[in-house]
């Protein structure tokens, strides 16, 4: 029955209610049908947040290469406008249009998604994690030596009144670990102990030494 499900999926997709342009998205993402690229391009600005999102969801699933340059374009609009009205709401279609670009390597992202990494950045927490998971598929190129420095910042700022939020401080370790980044040795070896071997960041400097180096901890 796949294709009457496309058919029949392709045509809510089209039309103007909230919950079918939801779940239809959400079915063209799972049955893989790039066809349904350009329509999923237009929802990202449907005026539900429950499209916007599920449209999103679907183009990081259908990974169109096609598709990137749009979803940069909207991805940049949220980011831009952050610094005006940030009421430390997550949206989720931006952490999905980040981990898309990170899956692509797509390398026109970088600066976008560079701008939810220090802590006082307007963005949530999903949002900033997401952004340095995706940074750490993306080759930095000659800015290597300036991501590596940000991201041992946040995985090291572990102390004080107000440290670091433990999932950004987690993917810091995974991309740092991604990126083979040497430099970052004793930064993993230190909060592989001070978070302890089970934590979400102890567990990802296990990995991110594992990764480089061959040692099992």
């Amino acid at each position: 029955l796949q294709s009457v499900v496309r058919e029949t999926a392709t045509q809510i997709l089209s039309q103007e209610d909230w919950r079918g342009q939801e779940q239809a998205a959400f079915l063209m993402g799972a049955f893989d049908h790039e066809p349904s690229a350009g329509r999923l391009i237009t929802l990202l600005d449907a005026p539900r947040h429950e499209a916007r999102i599920a449209a999103a969801w679907a183009l990081r699933k259908l990974a169109v290469d096609s598709t990137l340059p749009a979803m940069l374009v909207r991805t940049t609009r949220i980011v831009d406008k952050r610094n005006d009205d940030f009421d430390g709401t997550l949206d989720e279609q931006l952490v999905q249009l980040m981990q898309a670009f990170g899956q692509r390597k797509y390398k026109p992202a970088t600066d976008v998604l560079w701008r939810p990494i220090p802590k006082g950045s307007p963005f949530a927490i999903r949002e900033r994690a997401a952004a340095i998971w995706a940074l750490g598929h993306i080759d930095a190129g000659d800015r290597h030596l300036e991501l590596s420095r940000l991201l041992q910042e946040r995985l090291a700022d572990a102390f004080g009144l107000m440290p670091e939020e433990m999932p950004v401080r987690t993917m810091s370790a995974i991309s740092l670990g991604r990126m083979k980044d040497t430099d970052a040795m004793d930064k993993f070896r230190e909060f592989y102990e001070f978070d302890s071997p089970n934590s979400s960041v102890g567990l990802a400097c296990r990995w991110a030494i594992h990764n480089i180096t061959g040692e099992w901890l």
